[in-house]
């Protein structure tokens, strides 16, 4: 089993496992009492995502409707793609001229 710990978040809690085959052998964690701190902010933070959730869904609807115009838009990527190996090439063939004017 490798070094270091396993960090798990379920719930309201946060559950830190050191992955050690002799117990106490990982360097210990830092930022420990950050996440037990930060775990009081995603509590009081779960309510509001549960309120975005419905705006979330209803923008379902305008996702779907734009859905189109992405694939409209899929032609104009293609159509420039040409215009781009056109140039590269122009460009490829210009700098060969000229390495064959100074005579390499």
């Amino acid at each position: 089993m490798s070094s270091g710990y396993t960090i798990v978040i379920s719930g309201y809690y946060i559950v830190i496992t050191e992955n050690c085959i002799v117990p106490g052998c990982c360097p210990k964690v830092a930022n420990y009492a950050a996440y037990v701190v930060n775990d009081g902010a995603l509590v009081a933070n779960y309510g509001t995502f549960v309120v975005n959730d419905g705006a979330l869904v209803v923008n379902d609807g305008t996702l779907v409707v734009n859905d189109g115009a992405l694939v409209a838009n899929d032609g104009v990527l293609v159509a420039n793609g040409g215009a781009l190996d056109r140039n590269f090439l122009w460009k490829v063939f210009k700098v060969e001229v000229k390495l064959q004017n100074i005579g390499v």
